[in-house]
């Protein structure tokens, strides 16, 4: 604990008005760079696993045929069925918007986003005061990652949501003994794992947190029951899931081939520098010091050692962990650590109201200079991070809204990763993979030697079975076979395809009466030179990510819809 005076404590109403207006212009400026669509590998398998829990109440894809598009994280485990590696927490929370309308999944990460900020206020008011608890929340709504990832679509944000959320009601449930306030704090606590299960710690580290604190406070025994068994409840139906799913409690989609090693000690050596210099320069910026100080500070010292207790266990972990990770440290590093932000900007707010007890001018600099500091790094970074991906996300929403205009419920759809991934999320076609005649996808250039490729060209187990010895024109044959079989036959059989993939799908089918183009999209923006075009047999050589490309899919491209035509005869052709 710190002493709060001043700004504090004299005028509490007017520092609530401001949390609520920082949370409603973080929410109006996160809808200002918002569009309805997903552009990330792990996205993909959280949305389309959403709507998959909303439609039949089970976790697994389970394909209707081998031409069927599977997406970057989802894993065969026998049977036809097909688990990500993700928890299954962050798309039972879509699939309940999903369930009103599939479209309200895409604002359900900038909601939260922008609700953990008064979650920081609540969760830091008692040991930081009214207004050090708003400067915590303010500083972390200016950091880039957070902001980005607010709009990413993966778990990371609604991790650091029920972290900050469990620890506000157990603030809460500290100050009033209300097992109304132990429960629910309890329930976010143990539904943290089910989010992302590697942020089992941060549920340790609350646990740990509430353990030191009730040792100091008499609690009805009541009251602490309920808090603990709100943990063991979500813990528990992931457990009983995990054991019918997997085999096991204790593992997970990541255990599922093709399964790699994914700590390592020497990985912990080679990247605890590069995570440091990480967080210096793209986590929490000049916040990393000022916290660092602060824990540190709080530790030694008998009034602060519960919130240095609390700072420490909350982030400290999880920093450890993942520097550990077996997997190289890039650009996207960061975002493993985006539910510590908010204990780095705590703590640095804990250092300066430390040394600076009382609200006079010496703290008035400090708070100026550190959220100037805050404002020059963050906000630049925060748009242009922000930026790229609202041009990629628009341009997809924009196609996604193109096709749905041209097409009907039910048709299927030859595209490729970068349409499909989108199209997945709402279910109402059923989705080809233009890959599958296509030369498996053994490796992407600039990939270091030995590591697997971000994608591959085939996830479906019975597609490769069925496809792996065919070359050339048998090959394409028999998907096309394959594709009008799963179409039915009154079902369309419609291709998005490239100019120039267009161009060389309607000379292999110079045999039949070949396609019909029902729309042409015309993209904007400049041209990515550095990719190659795309073609049928020859898919563009990149990652699944990059600045005018998302997966297969360039941005700056134009796109034809075309329809395969069918006559009576087709049917019993031997293709």
């Amino acid at each position: 604990m710190i002493k709060h005076s001043g700004l504090t404590t004299s005028n509490p109403s007017i520092i609530r008005y401001g949390v609520v207006l920082l949370t409603a212009l973080h929410f109006t400026w996160l809808l200002s760079m918002y569009a309805p669509a997903i552009s990330t590998p792990d996205a993909q398998g959280y949305y389309t696993q959403a709507r998959i829990i909303a439609r039949t109440g089970k976790t697994c894809l389970e394909p209707e045929s081998v031409t069927q598009y599977i997406g970057p994280h989802w894993h065969h485990a026998g049977l036809n069925r097909y688990y990500t590696t993700f928890a299954p927490g962050f798309p039972l929370l879509m699939s309940l918007l999903y369930s009103i309308s599939p479209a309200l999944i895409f604002l359900l990460n900038p909601l939260l986003a922008s609700l953990i900020l008064p979650g920081i206020f609540l969760a830091f008011r008692r040991s930081l005061g009214n207004g050090g608890a708003l400067m915590a929340a303010f500083m972390v709504a200016c950091l880039p990652f957070f902001n980005e990832h607010a709009l990413f679509g993966d778990a990371h944000i609604a991790a650091a949501f029920f972290t900050i959320w469990s620890l506000a009601a157990l603030q809460r449930y500290f100050e009033t003994g209300s097992v109304w306030w132990a429960l629910p704090a309890g329930l976010m606590a143990g539904f943290i794992p089910v989010i992302r299960y590697p942020e089992i710690l941060l549920t340790i580290g609350i646990i740990v947190y509430a353990l030191f604190t009730l040792h100091k406070r008499k609690m009805h025994w009541l009251s602490a029951a309920a808090f603990f068994g709100g943990v063991v409840i979500p813990l528990a139906f992931l457990a009983v899931r995990n054991h019918s799913t997997f085999g096991a409690f204790w593992q997970t989609g990541y255990f599922l081939p093709p399964n790699r090693p994914l700590f390592g000690l020497q990985e912990a050596v080679n990247h605890f520098p590069q995570y440091v210099s990480l967080l210096m320069s793209e986590g929490v910026g000049p916040l990393f010091i000022l916290g660092l100080t602060g824990m540190i500070l709080a530790l030694t010292s008998s009034n602060g050692r519960p919130s240095g207790t609390m700072f420490l266990l909350l982030t400290i972990p999880s920093l450890i962990l993942y520097v550990s990770l077996a997997w190289r440290v890039d650009g996207q590093s960061m975002r493993f650590l985006i539910p510590t932000f908010p204990f780095w900007s705590a703590a640095a707010v804990y250092l300066i109201f430390r040394l600076t007890p009382e609200w006079n001018k010496s703290r008035i600099v400090w708070v100026s200079v550190t959220l100037v500091a805050v404002l020059l790094w963050g906000l630049p970074q925060s748009f242009r991070k922000m930026e790229g991906l609202h041009r990629q996300q628009t341009a997809l929403s924009g196609i996604a809204r193109w096709i749905s205009e041209q097409t009907r419920p039910g048709d299927l759809i030859v595209a490729g990763e970068g349409v499909c991934q989108q199209l997945d999320t709402y279910g109402r076609w059923k989705l080809a993979d233009i890959r599958i005649p296509s030369p498996p996808l053994l490796k992407h250039p600039g990939l270091p030697e030995g590591q697997p490729p971000a994608v591959t060209a085939i996830r479906n187990a019975d597609a490769q079975k069925r496809y792996e010895t065919l070359t050339g024109p048998a090959r394409l044959n028999t998907f096309l076979r394959d594709v009008r079989q799963w179409a039915g036959h009154e079902g369309r059989v419609l291709f998005v395809l490239e100019p120039e993939a267009y161009t060389h799908l309607s000379r292999a089918l110079t045999w039949t009466p070949g396609l019909k183009i029902l729309g042409r999209y015309e993209a904007s923006g400049p041209a990515d030179t550095l990719c190659a075009p795309a073609t049928l047999n020859h898919p563009p050589n990149h990652g699944p990510q990059g600045p005018d490309h998302v997966f297969d899919l360039r941005l700056s491209q134009s796109l034809i819809l075309a329809e395969w035509l069918r006559q009576p005869w087709e049917m019993t052709i031997e293709l």
